[in-house]
């Protein structure tokens, strides 16, 4: 028993000395300390073994991108191979960051919505399945036909998901791809965005409730806690199965977008 505890002890102290070994880095750190400050450690297992299962190409990407350590313009700048870190899309500083969430040229952005709609597809699909023949959902989905579009319910935001129960309580879901070190961040913002979000409502569903809610999901698949939102609506957690799901549409999104970074063209 005395040694089954020094062991334990033992390993304790070394992942804490790692840990923090990493938190104290002035790039890495960033990212785990939100990382950990955000989610749950089962959490954060579950992803973890998503990102084992992966091809070796797509979990090498994962870990460099965690730590930062992908070869951006602005690492190999760092490194002394190149001479400018200038993104040859938008002209700003290509880092890790701006690579996989920041860059604001058109063919960039296309890329980011076509992530945030393949994810965003998942949660609706498995929603449209999971909730009430009584509840009604609408959606910013623009690809899908027969759909409730969410701008027959407001004048002019645009949130991803509205469900609507005949007790007149909306639900709104909404999703954003972050960077993970932006993951509480995103939320405060979708937060205050909405937050007076019933004012915007058509008169056909004036006298709804509306609740917000948000899911972040960082652009290497890490996703935030949705249990509030879908105990509400559907009475049960989002399973594993459409977790992981999530994550390696995350994942392989942002694999492509790294991969196309230098490029200008919608298909390459």
């Amino acid at each position: 028993m005395i040694i089954n505890w020094a062991k334990k002890e033992i390993k304790l102290e070394f992942v804490n000395a790692a840990l923090n070994h990493v938190q104290s880095l002035s790039n890495q750190g960033a990212s785990v300390s939100v990382i950990l400050d955000t989610l749950t450690s089962q959490s954060i297992a579950r992803w973890s073994g998503c990102v084992n299962s992966l091809s070796s190409t797509l979990s090498c990407f994962v870990r460099k991108a965690l730590q930062q350590l992908l070869p951006t313009l602005t690492n190999l700048l760092r490194w002394k191979k190149v001479t400018t870190n200038a993104c040859p899309l938008c002209q700003k500083p290509q880092s890790n960051k701006h690579v996989l969430n920041n860059c604001s040229a058109q063919v960039a952005l296309e890329r980011y919505k076509l992530r945030h709609d393949e994810i965003l597809l998942h949660l609706f699909n498995w929603l449209l399945n999971s909730i009430p023949s009584s509840t009604q959902i609408f959606s910013d989905l623009c690809q899908m036909n027969n759909l409730n579009h969410i701008s027959l319910i407001f004048n002019n935001f645009r949130p991803d998901i509205a469900l609507l129960t005949p007790d007149k309580r909306m639900h709104i879901l909404e999703l954003t791809i972050c960077h993970e070190v932006n993951l509480i961040k995103s939320r405060e913002f979708k937060r205050n965005k909405y937050s007076r979000l019933s004012e915007d409502l058509k008169p056909t569903f004036i006298g709804y409730q509306v609740f917000v809610e948000s899911i972040e999901v960082s652009s290497l698949g890490l996703i935030s806690d949705t249990a509030k939102f879908t105990l509400k609506t559907t009475g049960q957690s989002m399973p594993a199965s459409l977790l992981n799901e999530i994550t390696n549409s995350a994942i392989s999104n942002s694999y492509n977008i790294y991969r196309k970074r230098n490029s200008d063209l919608s298909v390459d």
